[in-house]
């Protein structure tokens, strides 16, 4: 009963905090209804479209947050930021390449960085910058072979592309 009168307080503040706009605050508020109350009917439902709410507004905040960090060079922030953006888009290419360039720049962890780039590249085969970059993580880790398959996957997709070009000539040398 004690956790019923809880519950019911929290999806009050998280009704409160939606009619103010606060999407963020209605989601944790209705993430903690649900811990307490996770049988109330309809509750699951609003929580899910307050928490898509409030992605979109962190996904944005967190984008533009991560931008700056690669303008100013701070790498490692720049993958954090764009990792969180990963989280609330697990669909979208384009954060999960960020966040991998941003790790081989900052000297991170290379299998998250290799994660990150292959999911860009499962979710866009055809795009030759995501595969530009798996082929960064590739020579950030030594995978020399790894990185000039990808490099000719990427020739392939634009044969014009002159950085492309001159990282497999680099590769070819070092081979």
């Amino acid at each position: 009963m004690a956790q019923s009168s809880q519950a019911r307080k929290y999806i009050v503040n998280a009704e409160a905090a939606m009619t103010a706009r606060d999407p963020v605050g209605a989601a944790n508020a209705f993430r903690v209804a649900m811990t307490l109350s996770p049988d109330e009917p309809g509750l699951a439902q609003r929580a899910r479209e307050a928490q898509a709410q409030a992605d979109s507004i962190l996904v944005e905040t967190y984008s533009r947050q991560a931008s700056y960090e690669e303008k100013n060079e701070q790498w490692a922030d720049a993958a954090r930021s764009w990792a969180r953006v990963c989280r609330a888009r697990p669909d979208d290419p384009i954060p999960h390449e960020r966040a991998a360039n941003a790790i081989v720049k900052a000297g991170g962890d290379l299998h998250e960085a290799d994660r990150l780039a292959q999911r860009a590249c499962t979710l866009d085969a055809e795009s030759a910058p995501f595969r530009t970059t798996l082929a960064s993580v590739y020579l950030a880790a030594g995978l020399t072979r790894n990185a000039r398959r990808e490099l000719e996957t990427a020739a392939q997709l634009a044969p014009h592309d002159g950085t492309i070009q001159a990282m497999l000539k680099r590769v070819g040398k070092s081979a």
